[in-house]
């Protein structure tokens, strides 16, 4: 059982590593492509799309946040993520 918790511990922080380093990818990427055609920026949308839409959506039934100038919700959702990783580690 318990290698079973280190296996699943692993791949779960690794997964979320990834999803964070695809994360820094599409945010550099929509700096420098304006292409949004691309496939490497369709690929990397299309994986971080799903983790960033519910934030999104939740972050916009405030009125204040949804009048803003930037999408906050892409930061949030790198905290949140960052946050989940330090959880991880601090139980394990």
């Amino acid at each position: 059982m318990e290698t079973f918790l280190y296996i699943l511990y692993n791949c779960v922080f690794y997964f979320l590593m990834v999803l964070e380093f695809c994360m820094l990818i599409r945010a550099l990427l929509s700096w420098f492509i304006t292409d949004e055609e691309s496939g490497i920026v369709r690929f990397f949308f299309y994986v971080t799309e799903p983790v960033i839409f519910p934030v999104r959506a939740l972050l916009e039934r405030s009125e204040k946040i949804r009048n803003l100038p930037i999408d906050i919700s892409f930061l949030v959702t790198l905290l949140l993520l960052s946050l989940i990783e330090s959880l991880l580690t601090a139980l394990i």
